[in-house]
């Protein structure tokens, strides 16, 4: 099922490039957020940390093996014992959201596919209210040195609204 173990670290060190998060034959390090300053980073860090409810997914393009945790299944709202389906992931994303989020999920099949990609949109739950959610992504590439994603692995938690990064992207894409 989940194929990587992931080493225990401090919270201040979760987006640090020096610390090695997950560890197999085709490790890689987690970046930092894109535009976040150190002091958010280490401050959604140790947010990150004191969440309980942290849902992890790992995805073998190779293999065709999905995982998802029965914590991400739980902030999807979905049944513990459902299958990881895309279709289903994308049911879940907010209409406003599924475009962007599909996009960004289709990154993983281009070759200008970054090693990490964090970001942040809204999941519907049965009881009809938005929820958002922050999500990290790594990408772990072939070993021959190709950019051809092998796996992707990440983790999603649920925030109370979105950061101030995210809502400026919304507001360039309202002028757009």
């Amino acid at each position: 099922m989940f194929a990587f173990r992931c080493n225990r670290i401090a919270p201040a060190d979760v987006f640090s490039n020096t610390q090695h998060v997950c560890s197999s034959d085709m490790s890689t390090d987690l970046l930092p957020v894109q535009g976040a300053t150190i002091k958010e980073e280490k401050q959604m860090a140790m947010r990150l940390w004191r969440t309980e409810e942290v849902g992890l997914f790992d995805i073998n393009f190779d293999t065709g093996e999905r995982y998802w945790s029965y914590e991400l299944r739980h902030i999807l709202g979905i049944p513990r014992d459902t299958p990881a389906d895309f279709h289903l992931l994308l049911q879940c994303v907010h209409p406003e959201d599924r475009r962007a989020f599909y996009e960004m999920a289709m990154q993983a099949f281009r070759p200008d596919c970054p090693a990490h990609k964090a970001t942040e949109f809204r999941i519907m739950r049965g009881d009809g209210d938005a929820h958002w959610v922050h999500t990290e992504r790594v990408s772990i590439f072939r070993s021959n040195g190709a950019r051809d994603v092998v796996r992707i692995v990440g983790f999603v938690v649920e925030i109370p609204q979105p950061t101030k990064h995210q809502r400026s992207r919304e507001l360039v894409d309202s002028f757009a």
